[in-house]
């Protein structure tokens, strides 16, 4: 019997179609700042600013991990691989942040510095949608914004050519983000402006923490005030984030019991999987 051998092929354009994964400027912006709050370190503040202009888009972390050359080289500029993974943070697929960018504009500059450093390091970009090849990139040495201690990546990107409402992005990040800006582990600010989200309306409280599929939900529920404006059920976070609200696990929810339509409440829930865009977890695994 005859055997043929076939082999996979991979081209550097298929970076190219990962920029359409995104369906508004806003959910890219998200997943620039997934990309920060994936580098906080533990007891150390985290700020995150956000300048949004016409035709330029800007994001200013300070107070993670950095980057320094080998950081950008080997996590960066590496598609596909992350070892993010295997630590459970928000980005498992090494391509996010980098199609991000590619689906908000045409230019990049990139500049970080790791905690202690005293300099920081630079790279850009011109015609970053260009993806014929993969790309090689010189880093300059450049003068460090911040205080030496801390880590820092500013990612700016020129050409925007997507429409970028800046309430909306105040109301994404704000709602998105609620349990990290209530206990100030992160700030995050737009345009010079500090998020601070509104408490949820609540009349009764109660924590929990339970033991569940290998690790621990923990959270709180009660009941909002009568004719309070908010969505019933649960809203479920990884890592502080927001992932899916109006969740009931399975069991009926408003429509099927009208007396559960004030039941609110918030839960960090670890382990498992997000899908790609973060907008759910993988309800199959």
């Amino acid at each position: 019997m005859a055997q043929l051998t076939v082999r996979e092929r991979l081209t550097p354009e298929i970076t190219a179609s990962l920029f359409a994964n995104y369906r508004s400027a806003v959910d890219a912006l998200l997943e620039l700042v997934d990309n920060s709050i994936d580098s906080r370190l533990a007891q150390v503040g985290m700020s995150i600013d956000l300048t949004l202009r016409a035709g330029t888009v800007q994001i200013v972390t300070v107070g993670g991990e950095g980057m320094g050359p080998r950081e950008v080289e080997r996590h960066y500029l590496r598609w596909g691989d992350s070892g993010k993974r295997a630590r459970n943070l928000l980005g498992q697929y090494g391509q996010g942040g980098k199609a991000a960018v590619g689906y908000l504009g045409e230019r990049l500059s990139v500049e970080v510095s790791r905690p202690g450093d005293e300099g920081a390091w630079q790279l850009e970009d011109r015609e970053y949608r260009d993806r014929r090849r993969l790309k090689t990139y010189d880093l300059r040495d450049v003068r460090k914004r911040v205080d030496p201690a801390l880590g820092y990546v500013r990612i700016r990107v020129d050409g925007v050519d997507r429409k970028i409402d800046q309430k909306r992005v105040t109301a994404r990040l704000t709602e998105t983000y609620r349990p990290l800006l209530e206990d100030g582990r992160v700030h995050i600010s737009i345009n010079g402006h500090r998020l601070r989200p509104e408490p949820i309306p609540c009349a009764e409280r109660r924590e929990f923490r339970v033991r569940a599929a290998g690790g621990t939900l923990a959270g709180w529920l009660g009941a909002a005030p009568e004719g309070a404006q908010v969505e019933a059920g649960m809203r479920c976070y990884r890592l502080g984030r927001l992932v899916a609200s109006g969740e009931w696990f399975g069991h009926a929810g408003p429509a099927q019991a009208p007396g559960l339509s004030r039941l609110v409440g918030e839960v960090e829930v670890p382990r498992v999987p997000l899908t790609m865009n973060k907008a759910d977890f993988d309800r199959d695994d």
